[in-house]
């Protein structure tokens, strides 16, 4: 059963993460002011090694930027920013374990 978050295509690549990321954990960014921007995503695993920061246009509504220790990444292609986010997530485990 997926999760909706936004409503808008950054499900799709949540619900594909999902399927490839063991342990996957999401959190958004909460605000306390209504104006302010809370369409940023924390993503990373359970034992908390990787984390990759995604940020998206209200609704989930690309395009989607991606930061992590690497750099960062703006895509529109839903596949292209779940390939980018793994790799974030590998690296970012990796750089952990070094």
């Amino acid at each position: 059963m997926s999760e909706r978050w936004t409503g808008g295509p950054f499900d799709c690549v949540l619900d594909e993460l999902r399927r490839c990321v063991p342990g996957l954990v999401v959190e958004r960014l909460v605000v306390s002011h209504r104006a302010d921007d809370d369409n940023a995503y924390f993503i990373g695993d359970q034992d908390g090694r990787g984390r990759v920061q995604v940020d998206t246009w209200p609704g989930g509504q690309p395009p989607l930027l991606i930061e992590d220790d690497a750099g960062r990444a703006e895509t529109s292609d839903p596949r292209e920013a779940v390939r980018i986010i793994c790799a974030g997530l590998d690296q970012t485990r990796t750089d952990v374990g070094a």
